[in-house]
C-alpha cells in the first residue's frame, strides 16, 4: 500500500521574504529615516548586495568608496531602494 501525495501536498508556493515588504513600506513613508531604512535593508542579504553594487556603479560613482549600507542608502535614496526591493520581490514570485 503506497502513499501517493495528492495535488495539495505537491504544491509548493514560493516563500516571499517579509523583509522586502517592510523595506518597501518604510521607503514609501514620507517621514522615512534613511538610517532606519538602511537597517531594514541590512536584514535582507540579497537586497544588501544589490544596494551596495548599485551604489558603487558608474551611474552613482561619487569618487570615494561606499563603506556601509547606510552610506549606500543615503546615496541612492529611498525611492531607488524601494524600487530594488520591488524588483527582488517580483523575481521571487
Amino acid at each position: 500500500h503506497e502513499h501517493r501525495p495528492g495535488p495539495i501536498e505537491t504544491l509548493r508556493l514560493p516563500v516571499l521574504p517579509v523583509g522586502l515588504g517592510v523595506v518597501m513600506q518604510a521607503a514609501e513613508h514620507p517621514d522615512a529615516s534613511l538610517s532606519k531604512l538602511a537597517l531594514l535593508v541590512e536584514a535582507e542579504p540579497s537586497l544588501t548586495l544589490h544596494v551596495l553594487k548599485l551604489s558603487i556603479s558608474a551611474a552613482y560613482g561619487v569618487g570615494r568608496p561606499v563603506r556601509s549600507v547606510a552610506q549606500a542608502t543615503i546615496l541612492l535614496g529611498a525611492r531607488s531602494v524601494r524600487n530594488m526591493a520591488v524588483t527582488q520581490l517580483m523575481q521571487v514570485m
